[in-house]
């Protein structure tokens, strides 16, 4: 737990299992001003979009892994990530981590050495960023200025390095890396 109550440069609280906030860092006013999209009333966490809700409450009734959930904004683009642990503590009751950042701080400080534990060349690394934004093969073409054949060919050697074969499967290896 301890590592919870650092103060890394990313805002943290800790709740228990009724979502009830037990302590947090200085950035949580920040953020709360920032966002509508999460709301603390009387100490009780309300996720205001029903899909991010429903997840972060299956999450704290399965023993499954963390998860990182996204707030959108109205466009549905996302702004926020909300990484949240499980603390196992012995002696304590379960509690759970959230860490929150701005989307793109997130990503860029998150993502940055799974380049060299894939043996991944620079160009792989940008496209493979670009694919976890969402961005789509054309989108990459257009933004990075290069061949559709070139984009698709870097694509192929990045799911053939990480071992997957979809996007999806894409995230949810790299996801290990959002957790150091």
């Amino acid at each position: 737990m301890s590592g919870w109550l650092s103060l890394g440069r990313h805002g943290r609280l800790i709740c228990d299992e009724q979502q009830k906030v037990l302590w947090h860092n200085d950035q949580l006013a920040q953020f709360l001003s920032a966002t509508r999209a999460f709301r603390i009333d009387r100490d009780l966490i309300t996720i205001t979009g029903k899909k991010e809700q429903t997840a972060f409450q299956d999450f704290i009734r399965s023993g499954n892994a963390d998860i990182v959930l996204w707030l959108k904004d109205e466009n549905d683009r996302p702004l926020w990530a909300l990484q949240i642990q499980r603390i196992m503590t012995p002696g304590v009751p379960t509690c759970f981590g959230i860490r929150f950042a701005q989307t793109d701080d997130f990503l860029a400080a998150d993502f940055r050495h799974f380049e060299t534990f894939f043996n991944l060349t620079k160009q792989e690394a940008l496209i493979c960023r670009r694919k976890l934004e969402g961005k789509t093969v054309q989108d990459i073409v257009e933004i990075e200025g290069k061949s559709f054949d070139t984009v698709r060919f870097h694509i192929r050697n990045i799911y053939r390095k990480v071992g997957v074969s979809s996007r999806e499967e894409l995230f949810a290896n790299l996801r290990l890396f959002l957790f150091n």
